[in-house]
């Protein structure tokens, strides 16, 4: 039995079923902390958090008793990010304690543990894991594997517990050590039930566990080749393969994928036993009949397999994906047009940010909106994309959201840009006159995305990126900025540019509906001299 000496175990009882406080739960208007719960070794030692504060911030001061173990530095800071040190000296009894941090009127609280007894990390499910868990505490989860991931060396995967949704792992370990095969070397496949323990974190809004240490392994007996498949719109047959090892290998279907799929036929191959493998898996072959699509969504869903021996059981998934119409090739300015229902364009991506990117043709712009599904590392300015779905409107900027289909029509180079218009008070007061009155999220309101350019000083505040127009109260803000865009805004931090971009959508005061914030993705940026 493996047992762990610390804290993480009495840290997620006391955050899951006392305070049930989710990430996020914590951040207060002027101060923020990476997390509300520290926890510290037995043998002593350090571990750090990152405070971002608007104002001047500190510690109320520890009592006697507390500071004869614990030591925390430093006690107070400046506005912006600080990272600061929990320190406990070797205890020999479990010591807690709630520290309090002050900034501009508001109190933080920060729990401290340092746990000495044993305990073996109790299993978390997945749900609570998600919903309710806390960054940077230990936890242990154990499911079967729904999808691996770049296995071949981080060892990146999915696993599910029958109680809400996937969860994550990030990085698993092998002999103490990431990066190394994992789940290759231990044998790992979509279907085994695995009990894991690692720390959890959220990267970008999602919830992962990383670098885990795998417990055990249970190896399912049932295996896919292959987990998933994507097919055009046409109407055809496709199979699965399912290895199995226990009893028979059964097939059950959804109402949703049955409204499109149906079994058409299985065949069995027995397996064939080898001196390496005697006693084989046997293979069942699924024949599908997949129906036309003839709308312009792709449609999805999951055939169910399962298995039993005795009283083990296996389940494992295939996902099917089937692609929808492409409508004809449309202008941007027609796909905007207030009533259209799906449409297809094509356009030359002239800027992107974190989370899409802004495609340009001869009538028009838009946002191609991906969320944080979105790599922009594989996106580059100056390539003709091809994209298709419904048009909306978000704070008055016009979008593609999450398209249908997405496809790179021509490899290109720096595109030329038009002249930018500039962001002065004439400017303003159209802007204000253009939203008064209007819906935010209603496209015959959106107003067009276009080419801008201002003059401001660079504010930067934790992820915000603002930039503060001389004599006025409306500022610019960096939409969405990749890594690169937050290190050329940061080393410009309080000095005077100029900027162009493309303005693609605008905040506005929710009592007077004057705009406050015109948000856009940077092209370029110089400092005013």
């Amino acid at each position: 039995m493996k047992f762990r000496y610390i804290i993480a175990a009495a840290v997620a009882a006391l955050t899951l079923a006392v305070s049930c406080q989710k990430e996020g739960d914590h951040y207060l208007n002027n101060v923020k902390v990476s997390s509300s719960y520290v926890a510290l070794e037995a043998e002593g030692g350090s571990t750090t958090i990152t405070v971002n504060a608007n104002d001047a911030w500190e510690f109320t001061a520890l009592d006697e008793k507390v500071a004869a173990w614990l030591s925390i530095s430093p006690m107070s800071g400046a506005a912006g990010e600080s990272t600061v040190t929990f320190t406990a000296v070797a205890a020999t009894s479990t010591q807690e304690t709630t520290v309090f941090l002050t900034c501009a009127g508001e109190t933080q609280r920060i729990n401290v543990l340092q746990m000495t007894e044993k305990t073996e990390l109790a299993v978390t499910s997945c749900n609570d894991f998600n919903t309710k868990g806390v960054d940077g505490v230990t936890y242990r989860l154990q499911g079967a594997v729904t999808k691996i991931t770049e296995s071949a060396t981080y060892g990146n995967f999915y696993i599910n517990d029958g109680t809400g949704a996937d969860a994550y792992i990030y990085g698993t370990k092998f002999e103490g050590q990431t990066k190394q095969g994992a789940l290759e070397k231990l044998g790992i496949a979509v279907g085994d039930e695995v009990l894991i323990e690692g720390i959890r974190d959220t990267y970008n809004g999602t919830v992962e566990i990383k670098d885990v240490d795998v417990i055990s392994v249970k190896k399912a007996l049932l295996k896919l080749p292959v987990s998933s498949g994507k097919y055009e719109k046409e109407a055809q047959d496709f199979d699965v393969k399912v290895a199995y090892k226990g009893a028979s290998a059964n097939v059950q279907m959804t109402d949703a994928i049955s409204a499109f799929c149906s079994l058409k036929s299985s065949k069995y191959v027995a397996g064939v036993p080898t001196k390496k493998e005697t006693s084989p898996a046997d293979t069942m072959v699924f024949t599908f009949h997949l129906a036309e699509n003839t709308t312009y969504a792709p449609r999805s869903g999951e055939i169910a397999f399962s298995s039993t021996s005795g009283k083990d059981a296996s389940n494992v998934t295939y996902a099917v994906t089937q692609m929808g119409i492409v409508p004809p090739l449309s202008t941007i300015a027609d796909a905007l047009k207030d009533g259209v229902n799906v449409s297809y364009v094509e356009g030359v991506i002239m800027a992107k940010c974190n989370q899409g990117y802004v495609i340009s043709d001869a009538s028009g712009s838009i946002l191609v909106y991906w969320g944080s599904a979105f790599v922009a590392k594989n996106y580059y300015v100056g390539n003709t994309m091809g994209v298709s779905h419904e048009v909306s409107a978000y704070n008055f900027g016009p979008q593609l959201s999450s398209p249908y289909y997405e496809t790179r029509v021509q490899k290109g180079s720096t595109p030329t840009y038009p002249t930018p218009v500039e962001i002065n008070e004439a400017k303003l007061t159209a802007l204000n006159a253009a939203v008064s009155g209007k819906n935010r999220t209603k496209l015959a309101d959106a107003v067009a995305i276009e080419y801008i350019k201002l003059t401001a000083t660079v504010a930067v505040s934790g992820n915000y990126i603002n930039l503060t127009i001389d004599g006025s109260t409306v500022k610019g803000s960096v939409y969405q900025p990749t890594s690169d865009q937050k290190t050329t805004f940061t080393d410009l931090n309080g000095k005077k540019v100029n900027v162009t971009g493309y303005m693609t959508s605008l905040s506005t005061d929710k009592t007077s509906g004057a705009v406050t914030y015109i948000n856009f993705v940077p092209v370029t940026v110089e400092e005013v001299k």
